[in-house]
């Protein structure tokens, strides 16, 4: 059913350049890089000393090694989106 009415507080849609543009200029998660580096090397170091030790893994230590594998994904799929962003701009 079609509203016939017109309302001065509904606003025509913005064209889809401007929403693109928005949605490039929002990078939330710039600073969570710093941080999932430093959850790698944490990762990475107790893998090493579960290694070293001779430890079984537990929980912690499989946890820790699923960190160690995903975050370079993560990372990698940020930075790829960067790279593509930055080549549009050129």
């Amino acid at each position: 059913m079609r509203s016939s009415v017109r309302s001065c507080y509904r606003a025509p849609a913005a064209p889809p350049e401007a929403q693109l543009a928005a949605k490039e200029a929002a990078a939330p998660d710039d600073d969570l890089l710093p941080v999932l580096a430093a959850l790698w090397v944490v990762s990475a170091v107790r893998i090493a000393g579960a290694v070293w030790m001779h430890q079984v893994f537990g929980a912690e230590a499989t946890l820790a090694l699923a960190t160690l594998l995903v975050i370079p994904g993560i990372v990698r799929h940020r930075l790829k989106a960067r790279l593509q962003r930055w080549r549009r701009r050129s």
